[in-house]
């Protein structure tokens, strides 16, 4: 039979069914249980520092990734995103007649009408939108590359211009109606129009989208 107890004060080894010493009646210790205790404090260090990669590798797979997926389709900055997350947040997609804005201009599609046949295929298509000036104290530059037509297919068109120039300033408190004109295929559906904020200290720098 293995002696697996010991005393602690005199140092007698007894069977596993002893509890307490014959000698001096001190409890006996397991040296089994105790070398198993000494071992596994070894590997502690170790176990804890996977606990934490654990924790790591989860919340990057769902908060951190998930984040940067969202940044990339909206058109938002990761560190913007960052410090907006869990607020609530103005929403990204508008229909026809329904305004839109950053508190520095607002803007709309008003009206969507076809044109005549292209080449290859392809026709005109006009929208109006009507853009507002917040600002009172200066007027408010609009491009017409902040506005990309988008279809079905994800296929991307730039328009023509707005009105007639590629940008317009809009007077302080007023408003205008410009003419955004696209070349498409004469099949293309679900087609959504992307405008992107300036990006400015004073302006969001947010993408949304305008259904038509």
């Amino acid at each position: 039979m293995v002696f697996k107890k010991v005393c602690p004060r005199c140092k007698r080894r007894y069977p596993p069914n002893f509890t307490a010493c014959l000698e001096c009646g001190s409890l006996l210790v397991d040296t089994e249980k105790e070398a198993k205790r000494a071992e596994l404090k070894k590997y502690l260090p170790f176990l804890a520092m996977l606990v934490l990669c654990g924790v790591i590798i989860a919340a990057t797979l769902f908060f951190v990734l998930p984040l940067v997926q969202y940044s990339l389709s909206s058109g938002q900055e990761f560190g913007t995103l960052s410090k907006t997350a869990g607020q609530s947040s103005a929403p990204t997609v508008y229909s026809m007649n329904q305004p839109a804005g950053d508190g520095n201009i607002q803007l709309a599609i008003t009206k969507t009408r076809d044109g005549a046949m292209s080449a290859n295929s392809r026709k005109f298509l006009f929208v109006t939108v009507t853009l507002q000036n917040l600002r009172a104290d200066k007027p408010v530059r609009v491009a017409a590359s902040d506005f990309t037509l988008i279809d079905n297919t994800d296929a991307l068109y730039p328009p023509f211009g707005l009105g007639d120039k590629i940008g317009q300033d809009i007077a302080p408190l007023s408003s205008q109606s410009y003419d955004l004109t696209y070349e498409v295929p004469k099949d293309a559906e679900n087609l959504r129009i992307r405008y992107s904020f300036a990006d400015t200290v004073d302006r969001s720098g947010r993408t949304i989208y305008f259904l038509i």
